[in-house]
């Protein structure tokens, strides 16, 4: 019997069915991943090498300027990297290398600092040629006034493109700048020789400061890390020398140089800063300040490892980092270049950096940075460079260049630069706050109070947020936090948005309070609650808003959790700073009705400290003072580091450069901080400017480069002869007459009182009737920072109570000189009683500047 089987399975004509349907699926994804795909293809490149010309400026027989180029038009009032003093003749010096770029003609322009007054512009030539070498000595027109400080704008007329070239320029009214320099270059010198210890009576040694760390070394340091206690390094070259500041009081310089030090058969390079405040008069010159920074520049080859400790040599205390969740990864900045060490690979890369050559001035100039903005488990991360462009495409631009960073093909693949016209200080002070990139690709900055999104595919740009002020917003320590308010003070609501989603939450005030953001601990929200039956408006006109309490929420939850409440009988916060992981707290009291500044709180983030799985450690070294390591996971049981790859990574761009602009709406009148050249702070809130440069040795501006305030003051001022009230003003109250005398002084008459009585305020006067000045609501401030005012030739308007003032018109070293309206006098006041007369009235002052 024949026996016929039934075929199992599928049959054949499904099969080639199905077949074909296969292909053709494949076919189609094959496709469309083209298509996806199609123009944005990677190409590798290499970061071309520097090429524009450096100019240096030279007077007092030094180099006290090295100008790097722009290939667009600054925002000139910003560039105030140095402060060029020119002779009795107003000549100075200057030497450009070309470096073979191809110059046509050179000429330049002389400018008022706010950049709207135009004072000379001038072609130059006969320069004398050497090669690549072109000097000449310029001659400065007379229109230069004494003790005035100019824009001086340098162009290079090019083949194929003009460069700009930016530094200050100043006529001093007396010759103690050249006295203050040689005074700071025989500091400099002897604490380079083995005589440092005679500088011993120009510093104030601190119990506090680490006696080991070099650095970061200041006036407050031993006299054994003022002469390098020890540190084999010696200096490379003759230091670049910039003044930062020139005025009757005293002078600020900047001394910019590296140390090469010999180490196992190679050389390691450091870059320098030092940074002097010296007092000239006639019997000596004081040291006010002094600061000086080592970093190390890193060399791939010669990075120590050790168990689970990565040696990385001298850091400032800005080091940025971040690291995997494991600990098997960490990512940091040094000396303005981006590194990643892999634990379980026992790899080193350089992932992004403009040094190749450490003695290349162009290569090592520091105007830029890089802030890490996330990483994952294996090292791949987003990051942005910003400031000023060393080399390679972008060189000679200002602006910001996103980057990722794919680990396993050990590439930095640029997604999108954005060009800008400030400088690196106000980038570096004004956006870093806000910098997020989220999961689809969008990237979010905040510049100068407005929150732009900017879409990576198709570079289109939106403001999200805008004319925010710096006290209406908080951003979370990763960036994709957002929270703020629309009003200026305090609010009925604030804000919360995801940038992951740009979702939006809300958060009410309760019935009879109002609300104000002041910062994030790590991604945890701190809000302030204040009653307004405890709003209240001070003397000058000012309100004030004291909050009773305090929350802090977290964002991650629906429900806005609360975890944590601040309240203390008594007490009102008015404002908070973040340092790392602990927020300080602003507090005052209620006196008789005032109220009165009292000691600062903090609150500690534990769990931000707690969640750093690598941790950044400095240990004493016998040869650079204090060295840094970053601490990894602990290695498994059997694992070693037997030897470390260390590399560069390559560079990718998608097809063309993706490069756009981002325009902002106008700007809020902002104060920017400066110590030396760099701006430390940025802000709209003049109290916190002024405590900030107080504490630093600093000095403020304003968005159009007037000087607000500085630390340096005449040592005493003889009181003004022309301050005199009208009879009505003083026969009303001693606050209408000071507001009155205020007023005469500047040749302006009129009835105070009545203004006053029709419920203006003295500050609301002042700003309506000096329509030409500034006038600044000084309150909060000490009265030494408000004599400022008077040493520049300003009375300072002053409450002593309800209706009640007196007007400040000169000093000296222990008293003050009022003027009383209500009996025409001046008398003297101790300074000491009249701080605590102040302080007890709330410390509201005002004044103004031209």
């Amino acid at each position: 019997m024949k026996l016929n089987f039934r075929e199992k399975g599928i049959p054949k004509w499904i099969r080639h069915r199905l077949l074909v349907l296969f292909l053709i699926f494949t076919g189609a994804l094959i496709v469309f991943q083209i298509l996806l795909n199609l123009g944005e293809e990677e190409k590798k490149v290499t970061m071309a090498e520097a090429t524009l010309p450096l100019v240096g400026v030279q007077t007092y027989d030094h180099t006290m300027g090295e100008l790097h180029g722009y290939r667009t038009q600054m925002d000139a009032c910003y560039m105030r990297d140095a402060l060029i003093p020119l002779d009795s003749k107003r000549k100075m010096d200057l030497t450009i290398n070309t470096y073979g770029y191809d110059v046509d003609s050179v000429s330049y322009e002389v400018r008022s600092l706010d950049t709207q007054r135009k004072i000379a512009d001038t072609k130059v030539s006969d320069w004398n040629k050497d090669g690549n070498t072109w000097t000449k000595s310029l001659q400065i027109e007379n229109l230069v006034d004494e003790g005035q400080e100019y824009l001086f704008i340098l162009k290079l007329h090019c083949k194929s493109d003009d460069l700009y070239y930016y530094t200050r320029i100043t006529l001093p009214e007396e010759t103690y700048a050249k006295k203050c320099l040689e005074f700071t270059d025989s500091f400099h010198n002897v604490s380079m020789s083995d005589q440092y210890e005679l500088l011993a009576s120009y510093i104030e040694p601190a119990d506090y400061t680490d006696k080991n760390d070099l650095g970061n070394v200041n006036i407050n340091s031993s006299i054994d890390q003022i002469g390098w206690r020890g540190f084999a390094g010696k200096q490379v070259g003759d230091p670049l020398v910039s003044f930062t500041d020139i005025n009757d009081t005293y002078a600020s310089l900047v001394y910019t140089y590296q140390m090469a030090e010999e180490a196992d058969g190679a050389t390691n390079y450091y870059n320098v800063e030092e940074y002097y405040k010296v007092r000239y008069t006639d019997q000596q010159i004081y040291l006010l300040d002094y600061q000086r920074s080592m970093e190390q520049i890193i060399d791939t080859a010669s990075v120590n490892v050790s168990g689970n400790i990565l040696s990385v040599g001298v850091t400032s205390d800005t080091t940025g980092y971040l690291s995997n969740e494991t600990g098997t990864i960490v990512s940091f900045v040094q000396s303005g270049q981006l590194f990643e060490y892999n634990q379980n690979k026992q790899t080193f890369t350089k992932v992004y950096g403009f040094i190749d050559d450490p003695t290349d001035a162009r290569q090592s100039y520091g105007q830029h940075n890089i802030r890490i903005l996330n990483i994952d488990e294996t090292g791949n991360m987003d990051f942005v460079v910003y400031g000023y462009m060393n080399r390679g495409q972008h060189e000679g631009e200002s602006g910001i260049d996103l980057y990722h960073y794919d680990s396993i093909k050990q590439e930095a693949i640029e997604q999108v630069f954005i060009a800008t016209t400030h400088s690196y200080q106000i980038l570096n002070a004004d956006f870093s706050d806000l910098l997020y990139e989220n999961a689809d690709g969008d990237f979010y900055i905040m510049m100068g109070g407005t929150l732009a999104k900017v879409g990576l595919d198709d570079l289109s740009t939106k403001e999200l947020i805008t004319n925010l002020k710096s006290d209406q917003y908080a951003v979370s320590s990763s960036g994709r936090y957002v929270a703020w308010m629309t009003e200026d003070d305090v609010a009925d609501q604030i804000s919360i948005m995801d940038l992951e989603t740009e979702k939006v939450r809300t958060i009410d005030a309760a019935k009879g309070t109002k609300i104000k953001p002041l910062a994030f601990m790590t991604e945890d929200f701190v809000y302030g609650i204040a009653n307004e039956s405890d709003i209240s408006t001070d003397a000058a006109g000012s309100a004030v808003y004291p909050m009773a309490k305090v929350e802090i929420i977290d964002t991650s939850s629906d429900n806005f959790t609360q975890l944590k409440e601040y309240a203390k009988d008594g007490i009102y916060v008015t404002g908070a700073t973040k340092s790392s992981y602990t927020l300080y707290l602003d507090r005052v009291t209620k006196q008789d009705g005032t109220y009165v500044t009292t000691t600062q709180d903090t609150i500690k983030d534990t769990a931000g400290e707690q969640n750093k799985t690598v941790s950044l450690v400095k240990t004493a070294s016998d040869t650079q003072g204090l060295a840094t390591t970053y601490v990894m996971a602990d290695l498994e049981d059997g694992q070693s580091i037997h030897s470390l790859a260390a590399g560069d990574a390559s560079l990718a761009t998608i097809n063309d450069t993706k490069s756009i602009s981002i325009s902002t709406t106008e700007e809020q009148e902002t104060y920017f901080v400066y110590v030396g050249n760099r701006v430390t702070l940025t802000t709209q809130n003049l109290n916190k400017a002024i405590m900030a440069a107080d504490a630093d040795m600093g000095l403020v501006v304003d968005n159009q480069q007037r000087y607000i305030w500085n630390r340096g003051k005449k040592s005493y001022v003889n009181a003004f002869n022309d301050i005199e009230a009208s009879a009505s003003d003083r026969k009303a109250s001693t606050s209408a007459g000071c507001i009155s005398a205020i007023l005469q002084s500047e040749g302006i008459s009129g009835e105070v009182h009545a203004l006053l009585d029709r419920g203006e305020t003295p500050m609301s006067v002042l700003q309506t009737s000096l329509k030409d000045k500034l006038v600044l609501d000084l309150t909060g401030c000490t009265l030494s920072q408000a004599l400022y005012y008077v040493s520049q030739g300003t009375p300072v308007y002053a409450r002593t109570g309800d209706d009640a003032a007196l007007l400040i018109i000169g000093y000296d070293a222990a008293n003050i000189i009022v003027y009383h309206s209500d009996t025409d006098q001046y008398t003297k006041m101790s300074t000491d009683n009249a701080s605590q007369v102040f302080e007890s009235a709330g410390n509201v002052f005002i004044s103004y500047v031209d």
